[in-house]
């Protein structure tokens, strides 16, 4: 089995996301919205989320269409470093949250579910190039990411086979298992 250097970068972002402890305080403005018990419970589970996605992105990558630069330890530099093919892997585990945010960030509320009436500003999110360290990366297969968000429980509707088309109005997100953590 090839070992690429997403798979490591993603594994590294798992290790990065932070044991929650059974309590912990929340800010009384959250509190005068939900109380502390749902809050805990959408925290923990947006935090298992994220430690889902990390590890099936170092385990099958492929479903998530990042690129697969294999670990080959001839190339890499003489300083141990990775090639500098192998850039876009240190970013890639992010995308899926990438795509996720530029919903949540265009949408409101309405019956447990959040509603984007202007799908434009998404895809216009979407093609928006990131500037990291003079590097451009763009978000790139955002179907694919999509086409993923039903194995962590949250469901997208209104676009066709994953894309946007010349015609897609209203999308809805929706998280039935806890529609909550789409508000925290």
């Amino acid at each position: 089995m090839p070992n690429y250097y997403v798979s490591q970068w993603a594994l590294l972002r798992k290790s990065e996301t932070i044991d929650l402890p059974e309590d912990f305080e929340i800010h009384s403005d959250y509190l005068r919205i939900l109380s502390k018990e749902k809050i805990i419970s959408a925290v923990k589970s947006i935090r298992q989320m994220f430690v889902n996605v990390y590890q099936d992105i170092a385990d099958s990558p492929e479903r998530f269409k990042v690129p697969m630069i294999e670990i080959i330890a001839e190339e890499r530099t003489k300083t141990g470093a990775p090639p500098a093919k192998a850039l876009s892997s240190k970013w890639a585990p992010y995308r899926f949250f990438d795509a996720l945010i530029n919903i949540l960030i265009f949408g409101y509320f309405e019956d447990g579910a959040l509603v984007v009436e202007d799908p434009a500003k998404i895809v216009e999110a979407n093609k928006i190039y990131k500037m990291i360290k003079a590097v451009d990366h763009k978000l790139q297969n955002v179907d694919a990411l999509y086409s993923q968000f039903d194995c962590y429980g949250l469901y997208l509707d209104g676009l066709r086979n994953f894309k946007f088309t010349k015609d897609t109005g209203r999308i809805t997100l929706s998280y039935p298992d806890d529609p909550i953590c789409l508000q925290c």
